[in-house]
């Protein structure tokens, strides 16, 4: 899990409810290999797929 350091205080998607929008993000992970999603406002549901990665 990433530390509050690390949360990024940006939007990288913006939607309205009732609404299904797709998007693709380029994100660090823990180093546990895992990130968060943060939503700030109500409840929403989110898929998420690993689409390859770069390795050093």
């Amino acid at each position: 899990m990433l530390t509050e350091s690390w949360t990024l205080h940006t939007s990288n998607l913006n939607f309205v409810p009732g609404r299904t929008v797709p998007n693709h993000v380029t994100t660090p992970l823990g180093a546990d290999g895992a990130f968060d999603v943060h939503n700030s406002s109500g409840d929403t549901q989110v898929v998420a797929d690993l689409f390859g990665y770069f390795h050093p």
